[in-house]
């Protein structure tokens, strides 16, 4: 779910830059999991750890790869209805991420790596990450 969850908000977030809207809404997104759920059930820890970090690496490619001027750019979010600009959908994608491995380190009783500022570091040292390694 995060994976295919956080292509899709990619997808997104590149469609919001040129300021086109979105079309997929929240029935689209609950069939998605539901597919990808079905689809992914025999995954072991490995391979959704190597998809996790396919996942994070494109999009820490496109965020970083966008200019001010599309972050600027605003557009319909379609599941949300609401206008959004590109810079926000973003940070939708980033808080997406963190939202779910909270939520996998609170059910496996993990404590989070805290970086020097507080916040969960990405592989990449950068603040307000996750950190998807092995360990």
């Amino acid at each position: 779910h995060i994976a295919s969850g956080d292509e899709l908000l990619i997808r997104w977030t590149q469609e919001i830059a040129t300021a086109q809207d979105t079309l997929e809404g929240p029935d689209y997104l609950n069939s998605l999991n539901a597919r990808e759920a079905q689809r992914h059930a025999a995954c072991d820890r490995m391979e959704t750890l190597r998809q996790l970090r396919r996942i994070r690496d494109i999009a820490g490619r496109v965020v970083r790869g966008l200019t001010e001027e599309q972050l600027a750019r605003s557009a319909l979010w379609a599941w949300s209805g609401r206008q959004q600009t590109a810079e926000q959908m973003a940070q939708e994608l980033i808080d997406h991420t963190h939202e779910h491995l909270e939520s996998i380190r609170a059910t496996l009783g993990v404590k989070p790596a805290a970086a020097a500022d507080g916040g969960v570091e990405l592989s990449s040292g950068q603040p307000g990450g996750a950190d998807l390694s092995d360990e």
